[in-house]
C-alpha cells in the first residue's frame, strides 16, 4: 500500500504526511497552489523530515475526532511523537495558515535529524536558504518560504542531535511572529476543540461510526472556505495505473462531485458546509449570466471561481513511481457533461426542499434553478463526454440523461415546495420524454441490461444510480438483470468494481473504480439482498490505507490505493452507504 499518507489541513490548503511524519506534498497558500514540499512526485522535489537515527517502531493515528495527526516512535532507549497540524478555529484573530509540527519527548535522548527542504514552484528555479529576524527564509523567484522554530536554527541542516526537550516548526510563506511552546500548545488545543465540536455536531449512523466520523472529517478538510469549493482531491497526478499517463489534477471543484459532498453533508446535518457551497454556486450564476449567449454551468470550477484551467505538463518531474507526464491544470473544464446540471439541481432540491434549510427560496438560487433548466432544455439530447470524462469519445451517455431527468424533477419539486411560478406542464413533459428515451434506448435486450451508452452493449456501472435515484425500482426486472450484469463482469474478487471495461482513449482499465463499489453495494441493498450488501461493504471498509483514507481506484490483486488521495467522491459513498446500510432501524446519532 504506497499511499501511506495521512492529511492535515486547515480549509485553505492542506499536507499529506507519510507514515513515517515526512511531509511530502503541501502547496502553499492554497490548494491548487505550486507545490513546495513535493517529494510524492519526484524525490527531489522537497520535503521535510523530523526522524531519529537507529532502528523505532512507528504508530501513526489521528487525535481521535480531529485532523491532528500523531506520528509515534520508540524503541528500548527512547520515545517521541511528532503531532501535525494546521491551526484551524473561529475564534478572533483568524488562525493564520501555519503548518505546525510538534515534537514531544516521553523518554531518553534520540538522537534526531532534520530534512528541510522546501522546493517552491514545483520545484522549477534555484532556492536558497537564509536566516533572517530569527528564521528561516528560502529565498525564489516566485515565492519565499519561512520556517520559525523553537529549536537553535543550525539544527534545521541535516546535522544529527540528542531530542532533549520538546519543540516546535512552523512552516508558512508569509513572515512568522515570534511563538513560544506555550502559543503553540494553546493553538493546538483550540483546534482539537474545533475538531472535536465538528463531530459532535455530525449526524452518524452508530455502526460504523468511526469510519463515517473520519470520512466527514476528510470532506471538510477538502472545502475552500473562502469561497466554499470544494476540491475533487488535494493532489495532482497521481495515477490510476502504477507507471501510466491516466495522471490529473484534481485540485479543483467539479460541480458534480461537489453536489455529492454538499448532499453527504446535508444527510450529516452539517449545514454550514452546505450553504458554503451554495453561496459558490450563486456566484458561478451570477458570471454566467453576465456572458452573451445562452449561459450554461461548466463542469468544474477553480476553487477560486476561475472559468479557464489550462493543462500544462511539468516534464522535470518524474512522476509518482515514475508515471509521467505530471499535469497541472485540467483541460477537461472545455468538455461537454449533461449530467451537471442535474447533479446540481438534486443537490438544491436535497438542500432547500428536503431538509427545508430556509422558508424561502432566495432570488439568486430561483435564478440559478431556471438557468440550469434551461441548460437541460438546451442540450439534453446532445452527445456529450459523460461522468467519466472520455477525451475522445462523445456519445448519448445513459447516465447524463439519467441526471438530467433527475436536473428536471428536482426543479419541479423546488418550484412546489416554494411555490413558484413554474411552466409545470412544460418540465413534466421534458421529464417524462428524458425517462421515455432512456428505458426505450439504454436498454440491450441481447445483454439483458442498461448500458452505458445508447445502441451499446458495454456495461457501466454509473448505471446502478438508476434506483438510488428513485428512476426505477430495484427490483424491477430489468435493473435487477443489470445489477446482476454488473455483479457478473465489473466486478473482480470481494469487493473489486471497475467503472467500465471498455478500451477508451488510453486502453483497457485494471484498476477498480471504489465509489463504484460503494454504489454497487447501495443497489444491492436496495434489492433486498441486505446480507451480501453488508459483506462486500465490510469488505470495502478493510480497503483504506492505515488511517481509514481512501483514494480514487484499488488494484484488485494487490489491494494498493491507486490515483489522486484522499478523494472525495470515496468518501461521500462511505457516508452515503454506511447511512443507508444502517437506515432500516434509523440508528443515527449526534456526536459522542
Amino acid at each position: 500500500m504506497s499511499l501511506d499518507y495521512g492529511i492535515i489541513g486547515n480549509c485553505r490548503t492542506c499536507a499529506l504526511v507519510k507514515s513515517n511524519a515526512a511531509i511530502e506534498w503541501l502547496c502553499l497558500p492554497r490548494f491548487d497552489s505550486p507545490s513546495v514540499f513535493g517529494r510524492l512526485l519526484d524525490p527531489k522535489a522537497g520535503r521535510c523530515v523530523i526522524q531519529p537515527l537507529g532502528r523505532h517502531e512507528v504508530k501513526q493515528y489521528y487525535v481521535h475526532n480531529t485532523a491532528i495527526l500523531k506520528t509515534h516512535f520508540s524503541n528500548p532507549e527512547g520515545a517521541f511523537s511528532i503531532v501535525d497540524f494546521f491551526p484551524k478555529f473561529t475564534e478572533k484573530p483568524k488562525p493564520p495558515n501555519h503548518l505546525i509540527r510538534c515534537v514531544k519527548l516521553e523518554k531518553g535522548k534520540p538522537i534526531m535529524r532534520i530534512m528541510y527542504e522546501p522546493r517552491p514552484d514545483y520545484s522549477r528555479g534555484d532556492v536558497r536558504i537564509l536566516e533572517q529576524d530569527g528564521q528561516l527564509v528560502a529565498k525564489h523567484a516566485k515565492q519565499n518560504i519561512y520556517l520559525r522554530t523553537s529549536l537553535p536554527l543550525k539544527q534545521v541542516s541535516n546535522v544529527t542531535f540528542p531530542l532533549e526537550n520538546d519543540f516546535f516548526m512552523v512552516i508558512s510563506d508569509e513572515p512568522i511572529p515570534a511563538m513560544t511552546k506555550d502559543d503553540i500548545n494553546t493553538v493546538l488545543r483550540k483546534t482539537a476543540t474545533y475538531w472535536e465540536y465538528f463531530v459532535k455536531q455530525t449526524t452518524t449512523p452508530m455502526k460504523y461510526r468511526e469510519q463515517v466520523v473520519r470520512s466527514a472529517i476528510t470532506l471538510k478538510l477538502l472545502q475552500y472556505a473562502p469561497t466554499g469549493a470544494f476540491v475533487a482531491a488535494p493532489t495532482t497526478s497521481l495515477p490510476e495505473i502504477s507507471g501510466g499517463v491516466r495522471n490529473w489534477d484534481y485540485r479543483y471543484c467539479w460541480l458534480r462531485d461537489a453536489a455529492f459532498t454538499v448532499n453527504a453533508f446535508t444527510g450529516m446535518s452539517k449545514f454550514e458546509e452546505t450553504a458554503g457551497f451554495m453561496n459558490f454556486l450563486e456566484t458561478i450564476c451570477q458570471w454566467c449570466t453576465k456572458q452573451q449567449g445562452t449561459p450554461h454551468m461548466q463542469i468544474m470550477y477553480g476553487i477560486d471561481g476561475r472559468h479557464k484551467l489550462p493543462e500544462q505538463i511539468l516534464d522535470h518531474l518524474q512522476g509518482f513511481r515514475n508515471s509521467k507526464p505530471v499535469r497541472i491544470g485540467n483541460a477537461a473544464y472545455e468538455q461537454q457533461q449533461l449530467d451537471v446540471a442535474g447533479e446540481v439541481l438534486e443537490a438544491l432540491s436535497f438542500f432547500y426542499a428536503r431538509y427545508q434549510y430556509a422558508d424561502r427560496l432566495p432570488d439568486t438560487v430561483w435564478n440559478l434553478i431556471l438557468m440550469l433548466v434551461k441548460q437541460i432544455q438546451d442540450t439534453w439530447q446532445k452527445k456529450d463526454n459523460g461522468l467519466w470524462e472520455f477525451r475522445n469519445i462523445k456519445e448519448h451517455f445513459t447516465h447524463s440523461k439519467l441526471m438530467c431527468w433527475m436536473g428536471m424533477k428536482s426543479a419541479i419539486d423546488l418550484a412546489r415546495a416554494f411555490d413558484k411560478q413554474a411552466p409545470f406542464t412544460e418540465w413534466k413533459q421534458l421529464r417524462d420524454a428524458i425517462k421515455e428515451e432512456i428505458l426505450a434506448k439504454a436498454w440491450n435486450e441481447k445483454k439483458q441490461a442498461f448500458t452505458m451508452y445508447y445502441e451499446s452493449d458495454a456495461l457501466d456501472a454509473s448505471v446502478l444510480l438508476m434506483p438510488l435515484l428513485g428512476f426505477i425500482d430495484a427490483n424491477d426486472p430489468r435493473m435487477k438483470s443489470t445489477i446482476k450484469a454488473i455483479e457478473k463482469e465489473l466486478r473482480d474478487g470481494c469487493c473489486f468494481v471497475f467503472r467500465y471495461k471498455k478500451v477508451d482513449d488510453f486502453g483497457q482499465p485494471v484498476n477498480s473504480f471504489t465509489l463504484c463499489s460503494f454504489w454497487l453495494v447501495q443497489a444491492l441493498h436496495m434489492m433486498g439482498e441486505q446480507d451480501l450488501a453488508k459483506e462486500i461493504f465490510e469488505h470495502l471498509l478493510t480497503h483504506t490505507n492505515h488511517l481509514g483514507l481512501y483514494s480514487e481506484g484499488l488494484n484488485p490483486r494487490t489491494g494498493e490505493l491507486t490515483g489522486n488521495f484522499p478523494q472525495a467522491f470515496t468518501h461521500v459513498a462511505v457516508v452515503n452507504t454506511a447511512g443507508m446500510l444502517a437506515s432500516k432501524n434509523h440508528n443515527h446519532e449526534i456526536g459522542n
